[in-house]
C-alpha cells in the first residue's frame, strides 16, 4: 500500500511525501519484519539501493519502507543501455549473495522438489493435452535437482526477477524482500535467468538487446567466478522456466497464456538438454 503524508506546520528536512506499507499474515509477519531492517544494516557499499525501513505496526501486522525511485528493469528491454543494466544487476546480485546475513529459513532441495511436485500436477490439470510432456519434464527437473551438489547455502532474494529491480539513470534498487531465505544462489540466478530468456521469446525479430541483456547478467554475476553455482545454474533456470510457464497459465485474461506457457516448457526442456548456452 502506498500512504500519502501530509505533515503539519513546516515539514522537516527530508521528511517523506509517501511511504509503502505491507501486510501479511502473523505468522509470516513474524519473520519478515526484521528481514529489510538486517539487510539495509549491511548493504553499505552494495550496487543495489534498499528502501530505508521506517518501522513496523505489529497489532496490523505492517510493515513501512521508504519510497526507491525508478521503473521497473523489465519494462527497458528494448532500451540502449538495458545490457549495461543487466550487467549491473548481475554484480550486484553476486554482492547481495555476499551479505553477512544469515536467515533462519532455508529454501533446499527437498522444498523445492515438492514444490515441483505441487506444480507438476495444477500445470497438468491446466494443460491436459501436455500431461505426459509436463511429468515427463517434472521428473527431469527433480532428478536433476537431487543429483547437482549444491553451492554453498548463502542468502538468497527468493523472488529474484527484473521487475523487482527499479532503474533510474545509472542507480539499480532492488524491492521485495519476503521472501529472502538461506538457500542456493543459483535459485536467484536462475529465476532472472528464465524471465529473461522469456523476454528474449516475445521480443521476436527485436530479440537483439534483451539477449545480449541476458548475456550481460551472466558476465556480470561471474565476473568473479563460483563454479559451485555454475555448475547448479542450468537446474535452477530450467526449474524456473517450468514454473513460470504454470504462472503464465494462471492468467485468465492473457489471450497468449497457452502460447506463452509452451514457450516457456520448450525452454525448460531446451536447457534439461544443452545446459546454459
Amino acid at each position: 500500500m502506498r500512504y500519502e503524508i501530509k505533515w503539519s506546520g513546516t515539514a522537516a528536512s527530508g521528511a517523506p511525501r509517501f511511504v509503502y506499507g505491507r501486510i501479511v499474515p502473523p505468522k509470516r509477519f513474524t519473520w519478515t519484519r526484521e528481514i529489510l531492517p538486517r539487510l539495509h544494516d549491511a548493504a553499505d557499499g552494495l550496487v543495489f539501493d534498499l528502501p530505508k525501513p521506517l518501522g513496523v505496526f505489529p497489532g496490523l501486522c505492517l510493515e513501512l519502507f521508504g519510497h526507491l525511485p525508478g521503473v521497473v528493469l523489465f519494462s527497458l528491454v528494448q532500451a540502449e543501455n538495458f545490457p549495461a543494466r543487466c550487467r549491473q544487476v548481475g554484480m550486484g546480485l553476486r554482492q547481495f549473495h555476499a551479505l553477512p546475513v544469515t536467515l533462519e529459513r532455508e529454501w533446499n532441495v527437498e522444498a523445492k522438489v515438492a514444490r515441483l511436485e505441487e506444480v507438476a500436477a495444477e500445470f497438468s490439470g491446466m494443460l491436459p493435452a501436455e500431461e505426459s510432456r509436463i511429468r515427463r519434464v517434472h521428473g527431469q527437473l527433480a532428478a536433476r535437482l537431487q543429483g547437482v551438489p549444491p553451492a554453498r547455502s548463502r542468502l538468497i532474494h527468493g523472488d529474484f526477477h527484473g521487475d523487482n529491480v527499479l532503474v533510474e539513470g545509472t542507480r539499480v534498487g532492488l524491492v521485495d524482500f519476503e521472501d529472502c531465505r538461506t538457500g542456493d544462489p543459483a535459485d536467484d540466478v536462475g529465476s532472472n535467468l528464465a524471465q529473461l530468456m522469456w523476454h528474449t521469446i516475445k521480443a521476436g525479430e527485436r530479440r537483439a538487446l534483451p539477449e545480449a541483456g541476458r548475456r550481460e547478467f551472466l558476465e556480470g554475476y561471474f565476473a568473479e567466478p563460483d563454479a559451485a553455482v555454475l555448475a547448479s545454474l542450468p537446474a535452477h533456470a530450467a526449474m524456473h522456466c517450468f514454473l513460470y510457464g504454470y504462472q503464465c497459465l494462471r492468467h485468465p485474461r492473457d489471450a497468449a497464456r497457452y502460447e506463452d506457457a509452451e514457450a516457456m516448457l520448450r525452454a525448460c526442456e531446451t536447457v534439461l538438454d544443452r545446459g546454459i548456452e
